[in-house]
């Protein structure tokens, strides 16, 4: 087992954090973080511990990385740790407030917007609107073109905006499916580089927030005039309360889906990969869909029924994870497994770097379902498994994602027969802007009546 972290305040005349991957002059290790930035972490961890630095473009980031880091950042990040400012630019982005961006503020702010959004980011939101997100996607599985190739992550992608409309506003402007995608992709690429705030917003960027904003009026004056009871409305509630500012319209437009078409349909797809090329896996979950789940009857208690099914995507996103690492700043400095951390310094929290470590996941790189078993619980060892990030920002939408899966692979697999569209495929992940497969395409087939 890792052993746990210490760390002292002050300076203390500490050795800094080596440095790890020397990479190109001006660069530095770009080049292998674009190419998989977790082995890249996993590297430095297995090479100097949970403590090391690396040079991207002209930032020096301190790397906090292993089951050890994560048990410490779980006790430790809100008094030495924050994320103030680190998305700034996305605020400018989109014309919001920085406080109004619940990943750039921290403490009595952070807790006020988690308050916000909490029951409607939350398993029993859901659960009460199950039928609504089981009947849209019964409806979008029934009609996609059938033996015809389709983008697996555009597919899911598809799936996940028309549920989060539905259930967390109830309706899905499908007119603005690739404005949002074009929006999201940009505040995540303006989170991991700051610097393009320095360009001047694209005239595709200023329509697409032109139109949000557009469509957040009408919506917002629906949504109160009917007092629709979702999450929306109670978000523009709170506008009118003064917890979010005039200017966050779009912001509060686009919050409820930022955790579902860049994460949740990313997750989903990757499951998509392991269910249509591993087999024994494929077999043990069809097994289990077809003894315990009807697609035309999803309950609750239907979809605690399916443990093979929930351990297995699980186990997709031990071995897929989406998100390499998160920014912080020290507050101050302190001195941690020996290495002194200076105030100001800009750290990247690699949370699922223990997802490989073999002393917490035997022959880690090996598809195991069972690892989640009540026998071996691999991943209820102190910061072993963080798929939804660690300490102050967990994310906070984590249980309803993992019923949205389930949901959505029981109702595909249950009545559809998966394929990949190219047999000879294998997976290749593009990383940025956040790791999603590329190149993967599916062909769906109604089962054969007697299974389904």
């Amino acid at each position: 087992m890792p052993q746990p972290l210490e760390h002292t305040p002050g300076v203390h005349g500490a050795p800094r954090p080596p440095r790890h991957g020397r990479g190109l002059p001006l660069f530095g290790s770009l080049a292998a973080m674009a190419a998989n930035p977790v082995a890249f972490f996993a590297d430095g961890y297995a090479r100097h511990g949970p403590v090391f630095r690396i040079r991207l473009l002209h930032q020096q980031l301190v790397v906090l990385a292993g089951a050890e880091a994560n048990h410490w950042l779980v006790r430790h990040e809100r008094d030495l740790l924050t994320s103030r400012g680190q998305y700034d630019a996305i605020s400018r982005l989109q014309g919001s407030h920085p406080d109004s961006i619940i990943t750039n503020v921290d403490g009595d702010r952070h807790d006020e917007l988690r308050r916000a959004y909490k029951h409607g980011m939350s398993k029993k939101y859901l659960e009460a609107r199950l039928e609504t997100a089981s009947a849209v996607g019964r409806r979008f599985f029934d009609a996609l073109p059938k033996d015809a190739p389709l983008d697996a992550t555009r597919l899911c992608k598809q799936l996940v905006f028309q549920q989060l409309g539905h259930t967390l506003t109830g309706e899905a402007p499908d007119f603005l499916f690739d404005d949002i995608l074009h929006l999201l992709n940009r505040m995540i690429a303006f989170s991991l580089l700051p610097a393009l705030e320095l360009l001047p917003r694209s005239r595709k960027t200023q329509q697409v927030i032109a139109r949000l904003n557009t469509y957040g009026r009408d919506l917002k004056e629906r949504l109160l005039a009917e007092d629709r009871p979702c999450l929306q409305t109670n978000l523009f509630r709170d506008q009118d309360r003064g917890v979010f500012k005039e200017e966050d319209l779009a912001l509060l437009v686009v919050s409820g889906y930022v955790g579902g078409l860049d994460t949740l349909a990313h997750v989903m797809s990757f499951a998509l990969h392991v269910l249509v090329s591993n087999e024994p896996v494929r077999q043990r979950v069809q097994a289990e869909l077809d003894a315990h789940f009807d697609p035309e009857h999803v309950t609750v208690e239907s979809l605690a029924r399916l443990e093979k099914t929930r351990h297995a995507l699980m186990e997709s996103m031990r071995v897929h994870p989406l998100i390499p690492g998160l920014p912080r700043i020290a507050r101050t400095d302190f001195v941690l497994d020996g290495h002194q951390i200076r105030k100001g310094d800009r750290l990247l929290l690699a949370a699922t770097v223990s997802h490989f470590d073999e002393r917490l996941f035997p022959r880690p790189h090996e598809f195991d379902l069972d690892r989640f078993s009540k026998e071996r619980r691999e991943h209820r060892q102190p910061g072993a498994y963080q798929p939804y990030g660690v300490g102050e920002h967990f994310c906070l939408g984590s249980s309803q994602a993992e019923l949205q899966l389930l949901l959505n692979v029981a109702l595909l697999f249950r009545r559809w027969h998966v394929a990949r569209h190219d047999e000879r495929y294998t997976l290749r992940t593009r990383w940025l802007p956040v790791a999603h497969p590329v190149g993967f395409d599916v062909v769906v087939r109604p089962r054969p009546l007697a299974l389904a």
